[in-house]
């Protein structure tokens, strides 16, 4: 059997590898040194845009309170609320923080005039 010139597949395999992980570990290196000065991630910088994008509960239940809206009944993660002047009935997560297009869809849809 004669003896293959050049490189086989299993060096181009090994090398293939060797030059992954050496990018994986210097992309983790990267980030650990951009966390320790204080630079955001990209994947930071989203989460952050979510986090202030939110309301809390209490505030959007003060608002359909204040609307006049009536409490009909809980549910698992639920409490419905129904608009006295429309009758027209809304779920309202009980989360800490509510999506603010979630809570002035919410608002709109209790407040809207038949």
């Amino acid at each position: 059997m004669p003896i293959p010139k050049g490189p086989t597949r299993e060096m181009i395999f090994k090398v293939d590898i060797a030059s992954l992980i050496d990018k994986r570990l210097q992309e983790s290196l990267t980030k650990i040194e951009e966390r320790l000065k204080g630079v955001k991630t990209e994947e930071e910088k989203v989460k952050g845009a979510t986090k202030s994008t939110t309301q809390e509960y209490n505030k959007t239940y003060q608002k359909i309170v204040e609307m006049g809206c009536v409490f009909i009944r809980h549910g698992r993660k639920h409490d419905w609320y129904q608009s006295s002047k429309t009758k027209i009935s809304q779920p309202i997560p009980r989360h800490r923080e509510i999506n603010e297009k979630l809570a002035k869809h919410i608002i709109k849809m209790l407040g809207k005039e038949v």
